[in-house]
């Protein structure tokens, strides 16, 4: 068995908040994402691996939305729900990755114009999101 690699936090966090009825998704940003606003944008920006089995990831979540209101408040909503994912149990089962979110922590909202599209207000806020791999054994050696 080999080192367990980090989980797609993008794709654990997209799946987290369009469960509770958001409009989200991992990178690149659907050219369509206006037919889907308000919408959500969860990109890693970096992380560390604190064990074997213990993951902190860095996230930005970028809030798209047809006014500044509307980006503030959903925005203010999906950082409500990933601060709460570890109280509420949250497992991801991706296709390679079963991971439980351990710890959440997240800043405030704050304006970020995307100069890619700048007619569409864009709210951002960044989070701090541990993650525990559910594994079966862990070897002794971790390289072998």
């Amino acid at each position: 068995m080999q080192l367990e690699t980090p989980v797609d936090i993008e794709a654990a966090l997209a799946a987290y908040l369009a469960s509770h009825g958001l409009n989200a998704s991992a990178p690149p940003l659907s050219p369509n994402y206006p037919d889907s606003m308000p919408f959500h944008l969860a990109t890693r920006t970096g992380g560390s691996i604190k064990t074997r089995v213990i993951t902190e990831h860095s996230v930005e979540v970028d809030t798209y939305a047809a006014t500044w209101a509307e980006a503030q408040t959903t925005a203010a909503t999906a950082l409500a729900w990933i601060t709460h994912a570890p109280a509420e149990g949250f497992f991801y089962w991706g296709e390679a990755d079963k991971c439980e979110v351990y710890t959440a922590t997240a800043g405030l909202p704050y304006n970020n114009p995307d100069p890619k599209h700048p007619s569409t207000p864009r709210v951002t806020f960044s989070a701090t999101v541990t993650t525990r791999a559910l594994v079966s054994e862990i070897p002794s050696n971790p390289l072998g």
